[in-house]
């Protein structure tokens, strides 16, 4: 079983401050380090780390941040060898501002100008996958998506806003995830509790699977047919980022291994909680035993994540 997953990765850097400073002034900052990031490339982490078998299709500059992506991608065992690096091209890259007072995030991103191609490699791929991870329907991942589903390969998409394209192609959407934004975008207006309902809207256009995350309200929509609810555990919140995109990632992977939509969500929504105890969107993702320890206890089993946070706060990423 493969998840392929189609992104354009970039790097992040974290920076955690106990409180935003005022204009014209200046502040401590609590802790600094690089972490490799991009929605579905973070969820291709949360997954392999579960023991899934992951690979990228996309693209990153030839430069330092590309390189550091791919170190990071290999760090979890994610198969890198369809992300092009495309030369004269510069990799994304984020400043993400954490503060403890408000609890929230400042995200201020410079675009790379890779680009995101569809190869000859990457065609031959798609049908070799147990699922087509994206998160948007671009031109690219469009046509990904049909010759996934000519292949009858399910493509799963992780929205983060509302989006008319993917709501034009919902026949070949299998499964869907969104945020509370991608909620409020796609039915303005709506209440959570009407998520039902405007689930179910949605499923009879398509797709298997419906839900949306609701951060600290956890997650709720439709899948098989079935509506459920899980509620966020409860956590010491150190940073949010990449969260989402961890759970989506846990959820798409244990999908395919075929698990009921509740334990998807159970697992999925246990795995951002133990993300955010650590900052970055992957230096918190936990492998299975520490996440079924947690599932179990309540408790969670530090050793792993923690050694990969120092790797990262002694700058590995960037060799």
């Amino acid at each position: 079983m493969l998840i392929l997953g189609m992104d354009l990765p970039n790097i992040d850097l974290l920076v955690g401050l106990d409180a935003l400073p005022e204009a014209d002034a200046g502040c401590h900052v609590r802790r600094m380090g690089w972490q490799s990031g991009g929605k579905v490339a973070t969820g291709l982490c949360a997954a392999s780390a579960l023991g899934v078998p992951t690979a990228l299709l996309g693209a990153v500059g030839d430069d330092l941040y590309g390189r550091a992506v791919r170190r990071n991608l290999a760090h979890f065992g994610v198969d890198d060898i369809v992300l092009v690096t495309q030369t004269g091209r510069r990799t994304g890259m984020s400043v993400i501002l954490s503060d403890r007072a408000s609890g929230g995030r400042r995200i201020l991103h410079q675009p790379g100008t890779a680009t995101l191609e569809l190869s000859e490699a990457g065609r031959a791929r798609i049908p070799q996958a147990a699922a087509l991870y994206v998160r948007r329907l671009g031109q690219a991942e469009l046509e990904a998506a049909r010759i996934a589903r000519a292949s009858g390969i399910p493509v799963v998409i992780d929205m983060e806003r509302g989006d008319p394209t993917v709501l034009e192609h919902l026949d070949l959407i299998t499964s869907l995830i969104g945020s509370e934004t991608c909620y409020r975008d796609t039915f303005p207006g709506a209440e959570r509790r009407d998520v039902e309902r405007h689930a179910r809207s949605l499923t009879e256009q398509g797709p298997r699977d419906v839900l949306f995350t609701f951060g600290a309200g956890g997650v709720a929509g439709v899948a098989d047919g079935r509506y459920h609810e899980q509620a966020a555990f409860p956590v010491t919140v150190e940073d949010t980022v990449g969260a989402g995109d961890v759970f989506h990632g846990v959820w798409f992977a244990l999908r395919m291994e075929g698990a009921d939509p509740e334990t998807c969500s159970r697992y999925a929504a246990a795995a951002a909680a133990i993300k955010c105890t650590r900052p970055g969107g992957t230096g918190g993702i936990p492998d299975r035993p520490t996440l079924e320890h947690f599932l179990r206890t309540g408790q969670i089993d530090y050793a792993r994540i923690d050694e990969r946070c120092a790797w990262y706060a002694a700058n590995s990423l960037l060799g």
